[in-house]
């Protein structure tokens, strides 16, 4: 797996079929944003419909599903740094709480 260059990260948020679309666009825009600001993370994704029951994020081809077909906007901040640090450069995250000084 090769790192991403600019912690950027390519994201697709599946809706599942019963689920509002125009909330789950509004709930990932509030979520990108929390991981930029945050983490220092770029999402560049969008939201699709799907004929299935499961509402999930797609990163690289595998598939995350969230635990609620409408998830709160800290589930879906979780999963998406969760899904993110194999993908980012090292010590990109949380580089600043794991430094030790003696």
């Amino acid at each position: 797996m090769s790192y991403i260059e600019e912690s950027m990260l390519d994201v697709i948020l599946l809706v599942g079929k019963g689920s509002d679309v125009e909330l789950m666009k509004d709930i990932f825009e509030i979520a990108k944003t929390i991981v930029e600001k945050s983490y220092g993370i770029k999402i560049n994704g969008f939201v699709e419909k799907t004929n299935v029951n499961e509402t999930y994020i797609e990163v690289d081809g595998n598939r995350y599903p969230l635990k609620h077909s409408v998830p709160s906007i800290k589930d879906l901040v979780d999963l998406l740094v969760m899904v993110a640090v194999p993908y980012t450069k090292p010590y990109t995250i949380g580089l600043r709480d794991s430094i030790v000084t003696t």
